[in-house]
């Protein structure tokens, strides 16, 4: 009778974890994405659904996902959606292309703002800066890949290596601009906007701009993939694009 009594018993706590990891989804999210990701999560705070954030550049998240990391929604650029699609790691029929996203300059409010209306405007300020911020490229972040290959393409590496200030992501990259580490920093607008202690310059140049396109997918060895597919779904409507909208980005999937 013992015995039947703890085979019972150890059968409904393991019913018990079983319901928990039901209630409960992990979302990778890249950098740019993760004020829309947290303004589609607040309704879930306090309820019996768990959603684990976590924010990261897009090199950093396709390489955990590679790397068989348990995860049941990602958010990442479309390059990194792309490969994760080829290597057979996203439910078929799951991606959606969710927002568009520009690179821009900022700074601390009340300084001189520069001009980078055109790409030698942007290249003289580049020169003429005391210190500037983006993300290492070694981190896996889009922008900072970008902008470190057209910093030596133009022949700059010399002239900026000493200026620059790596940050690990692009929220980094505010923070240091807010806490007066930096005068100026490179990043996706969307990562800048949140900052009310950052001042948007602009856009880098229409002619050195470099749109990243960012999409969601659910993980094929998602453990919950139905709450998952809701959370996706809330993303991409309307609560979603107004969060996509109101930090700079243009929402791509249709209402």
């Amino acid at each position: 009778m013992k015995t039947f009594k703890r085979i019972l018993l150890f059968f409904f706590a393991l019913l018990s974890v079983s319901l928990q990891a039901q209630d409960e989804i992990t979302i990778l999210v890249s950098g740019a994405m993760t004020r829309p990701m947290t303004v589609v999560a607040e309704p879930f705070e306090g309820t019996s659904q768990t959603l684990n954030l976590i924010s990261a550049t897009s090199g950093d998240i396709t390489r955990r996902v590679i790397a068989a990391e348990p995860v049941d929604l990602i958010i990442v650029s479309a390059a990194g959606m792309d490969r994760l699609i080829a290597e057979g790691l996203i439910a078929p029929g799951t991606r959606i292309d969710l927002a568009r996203g520009l690179m821009g300059m900022g700074m601390q409010p009340g300084g001189i703002v520069p001009d980078i209306s055109t790409p030698d405007a942007f290249f003289n300020t580049l020169i003429e800066s005391e210190s500037l911020a983006y993300v290492s490229p070694a981190a896996g972040g889009t922008s900072g890949t970008y902008i470190d290959g057209l910093i030596e393409r133009m022949g700059m590496t010399e002239v900026m290596r000493p200026k620059v200030a790596y940050q690990i992501q692009g929220s980094r990259v505010a923070e240091a601009l807010a806490n007066g580490e930096v005068q100026f920093g490179i990043t996706f607008i969307s990562e800048l906007l949140p900052n009310p202690r950052v001042q948007v310059v602009g856009p880098l140049p229409e002619e050195i701009q470099m749109p990243t396109v960012y999409a969601g997918g659910i993980s094929s060895t998602a453990q919950n993939p139905e709450l998952a597919e809701r959370v996706l779904a809330l993303l991409s409507g309307d609560e979603g694009r107004e969060a996509i909208t109101a930090i700079g980005l243009e929402a791509l999937a249709s209402q």
